[in-house]
């Protein structure tokens, strides 16, 4: 049986600040998003990784598990596309998309093609959206 104090009152109160992060068991995709932080970082700072550092990583991130690119496919893609829309550097930028046909080809040969279809659908949609709500 309960017995409520002080009237049930509340007798303490929890808030709890989310901060966003994703953590995956694969070490490859755990460094590459871990990389690709220190670089969105280094906007803000001075110190930047260095771009051979950054290939080794993108070149390692070929042997990343089938199942976890599927499951972190929107966060992957979207890390990704985030880099090479802004790296300076061209020889980031081909291991940035050799690393893209890799996974295009892995889920296409794995026979998860609905799971491209949908990213896509969802990137389609959400631009849609923000095509009409910034005209407006």
């Amino acid at each position: 049986e309960v017995c409520w104090i002080d009237g049930q009152k509340p007798l303490f109160s929890f808030k709890c600040h989310l901060l966003s992060s994703v953590y995956s068991s694969d070490n490859h995709m755990q460094n590459l998003f871990a990389h690709a932080e220190r670089l969105e970082h280094s906007k803000i700072t001075t110190i930047i990784p260095p771009e051979t550092e950054t290939c080794k990583i993108l070149k390692a991130s070929h042997a990343i598990d089938l199942i976890s690119v599927i499951n972190f496919l929107p966060t992957l893609f979207n890390q990704l596309f985030n880099l090479l829309a802004f790296t300076s550097c061209t020889n980031i930028a081909s291991n940035i998309i050799r690393l893209l046909v890799h996974i295009v080809d892995s889920i296409q040969e794995s026979g998860r093609c609905d799971t491209l279809n949908i990213y896509i659908k969802v990137c389609g949609i959400l631009l849609y959206l923000y095509y009409f709500i910034s005209c407006c």
